[in-house]
């Protein structure tokens, strides 16, 4: 009862990750030029959802292989796969996941950074550069305005 127990675990764990790793593999897709034109949509995925479910999913694959690394040689049948055959197809599918995560996480940023859609940086906006008055290293900020829309004297 206990080896039909471990073989049935063994094929439900092998099919569920075949099916659910690689997510990022079939479903993200990288910009389709690294320098769009200024303005154009996103041709590409800019949320991290698939990544995220990989990377859960490695998780869980590590959590059972080392499941599997403490189990007992005896609850294995010998005549299929064995206590090392079983860790040997769990590392690949370990692999699989994690491969499958990283070219999602890759081809996310590559995307976000091609339509300049990355968010990471400071919520306030960055001064604007440029004029006619030499400035610091040739550039000058812009004027200074009132809320109420007067032009500051900076002296």
């Amino acid at each position: 009862m206990r080896k039909r127990l471990a073989t049935a675990w063994l094929v439900f764990f092998m099919t569920t990750s075949l099916g659910a790793g690689g997510c990022s593999l079939v479903l993200v897709d990288g910009p389709s030029t690294p320098h769009p034109p200024f303005g154009s949509e996103p041709d590409c995925t800019t949320l991290y959802v698939w990544p995220a479910i990989d990377t859960l999913w490695v998780g869980y694959l590590v959590y059972n292989l080392y499941s599997l690394a403490e189990t007992p040689r005896q609850t294995f049948d010998q005549r299929t796969l064995g206590k090392e055959g079983t860790l040997f197809v769990a590392a690949g599918l370990l692999t699989w996941a994690a491969v499958s995560a990283g070219a999602g996480y890759h081809r996310v940023s590559s995307c976000r950074a091609a339509f300049n859609l990355d968010t990471s940086g400071p919520s306030t906006p960055r001064p604007r550069y440029g004029g006619s008055k030499p400035g610091v290293a040739g550039l000058e900020l812009a004027p200074l305005r009132a809320p109420w829309g007067a032009e500051l004297a900076v002296p």
